[in-house]
Formats: C-alpha cells, structure tokens, sequence
C-alpha cells in the first residue's frame, strides 16, 4: 500500500530486470552485457515494454490512474530502421496511451548514431512517449550529444551523485554545474542512485527535484 504522501511524491517509476535462477536474484550486470553483445538485448527490452503494457492495462480495468513509467531500450535497436514502428505496434496491441511511456536509452552510443537516435525522439514526441538519456556521467558525456537531442530528460548517473557529500567538494561542483547546464537547455534533469539524506538536499538546493533512489 502507498501511503497519501508518497502519492503526492511519485512521479514516476521505471521498469527493470532482474533474472532469478534457482532463488537467486542475478543483478543486471551480471547479464545484460552478455545480452548486449550478442544482441539478444533487444528481445529483453521489447519484452520488459509489454510487461509493462499488460501493467498499465491492468492498472486502468481496475481504476488505477497509472504514473509515466519508464523502459530501458539499448542502443542497438538504433541501427534498426523499424525501431519506432515496432514500439509503435506494441502500443496499438495492447491500447494503452503512449504518453504513460517514457523510453530511456543510454548516453553511451557511437556518434553514427545519432541521426537514428534524433529521428526516434522526434517519432515518439509525436505520440506523446518522454525520452530521456541514461546514466548520463558513467562515460564520455559529448556536448555536442546534450546539445542535439530531444530528449525531454537527462538522467545523472550514481556514479556521479556518490561524489555528493563526501570531503572532495570537487564533486559536488561538477554535479552543480552540469545541473545548471542540462536546465538552462530546457530539458529536466533526474539523478539516479540517491541513497542520504544529505544528496537529496544537495540536489534539491541545485535545481534537482526529481530523484530516483
């Protein structure tokens, strides 16, 4: 049960996998790397999209208003030309509203694909799904990538928000600053990996509301 005040704060949720094998509970980098190299990721995402649909379906019979949730989708699927039209077809199947979506996809893709990337934003947009960039920080963030995108959020990786509070106050000058920069874009920034009290507060103060622990 959720209480009255977390319904006031919920903003939003975001599907994830997990691979259970003999009652053990397998973290997702454990898998997901051998899923991505050789392809079979894109199966999981298209899978964990429906999961999601048949969710909301649910949630609506039973008069539920569902939050936005958020599915995870490889860079791989950018080099398919069908992309948008198979995300597309998944929505129709199960006559959901695309605007409960929002579809995440890592900073960590090959300039190459970015034509692709920007092409599949602006076919979701006009279905009313969010985009956002995952794990922002966790690499080689390009200004030219933040630049162009149209992707409504940025999501700041934790390994760049377990810097907030520690004694190198370094860090929390770049958390700031690229805080800062992201809304002065026009685009929402969300930190991911939020585990004291003192980031929260940290973020909150710089602009960043929206948290995901």
């Amino acid at each position: 049960n959720i209480s009255e005040e977390s319904k006031c704060i919920l903003c939003g949720a975001e599907a994830l996998v997990r691979w259970c094998k003999n009652g053990i509970v397998i973290p997702p980098m454990e898998f997901i790397p051998f899923l991505e190299k050789n392809g079979l990721v894109t199966k999981v995402d298209f899978y964990v999209l429906e999961h999601v649909c048949r969710d909301i379906k649910s949630w609506e019979e039973k008069g539920i208003k569902p939050v936005r949730i958020s599915s995870n989708f490889s860079r791989r699927h950018l080099g398919d030309p069908e992309f948008a039209n198979k995300v597309e077809a998944v929505f129709r199947k199960y006559q959901v509203d695309p605007s409960y979506f929002e579809i995440e996809i890592t900073e960590s893709y090959d300039s190459e694909d970015m034509e692709a990337l920007v092409q599949f934003e602006k076919r979701m947009h006009e279905i009313g799904v969010k985009l956002s960039v995952d794990d922002f920080g966790s690499g080689f963030s390009s200004l030219k990538m933040v630049k162009n995108i149209v992707s409504d959020t940025i999501k700041l990786d934790k390994s760049i928000i377990d810097g907030v509070g520690s004694d190198d106050k370094n860090n929390e000058i770049i958390v700031s600053h690229i805080i800062k920069m992201i809304r002065c874009l026009g685009k929402e920034v969300l930190a991911e990996g939020v585990e004291t009290k003192e980031q929260a507060a940290f973020l909150r103060d710089n602009g960043c509301d929206p948290i995901q622990g």
